[in-house]
């Protein structure tokens, strides 16, 4: 038989207090940026749960529970409120929030206009992967355009011209090392 723990008490034990910035933070394993638990065999976001203990209510239909804090991993029932999706969008205009706060973004633009340039120039996507600290199937969606779609066209453009010009920087510098190694073995051999 399974034991069923409380919500307050799962929610203490996974949970502890940031003393700077007053947030209470939800340490099971993030999923898009937001703590989750299951409830009655659904899963559920953790804030949502911490809203309805703190208020002892359900969320109103079409209502989403919102961060004044911006901390989608904080629980803290005093950091917490609903409002509509345009209460919400409201707030991170007002705030000069746009995309995630607390999922650094290990590409930019310039970065992803690069590695679309050398997968253009055939670069493996698994050493693309590897020098910036990515995985392969995201590379895989660079390149096809699942992620990172919108790249400016300029931009991209001046990568792959510095991608090529380096290219066929290092393919002169391979082809200047081979000739001097020939050459150097042509000199020993004529010295022997």
């Amino acid at each position: 038989m399974t034991r069923r723990f409380p919500l307050e008490d799962r929610l203490a034990a996974r949970s502890h207090s940031d003393p700077e910035t007053g947030c209470l933070l939800w340490e099971g394993v993030p999923s898009r940026g937001y703590g989750h638990m299951c409830v009655d065999g659904r899963t559920v976001k953790v804030h949502r749960v911490a809203w309805e203990l703190a208020n002892g209510r359900s969320i109103p239909d079409h209502m989403i529970v919102m961060h004044s804090c911006d901390t989608p991993l904080c629980i803290e029932p005093t950091h917490l409120s609903i409002g509509t999706q345009a209460d919400n969008m409201h707030d991170r205009d007002r705030k000069g929030r746009h995309g995630r706060v607390s999922v650094p973004r290990k590409l930019d633009e310039a970065t992803v206009a690069v590695i679309k340039a050398r997968i253009d120039a055939g670069e493996s996507q698994l050493s693309l992967a590897k020098r910036y600290g990515i995985t392969q199937p995201m590379v895989s969606h660079i390149s096809t355009g699942r992620r990172w779609a919108n790249v400016e066209p300029d931009m991209l453009a001046e990568a792959r011209a510095r991608v090529t010009h380096r290219g066929a920087d290092m393919a002169e510098r391979r082809a200047t090392l081979a000739r001097r190694q020939v050459s150097d073995t042509d000199q020993e051999r004529a010295g022997a």
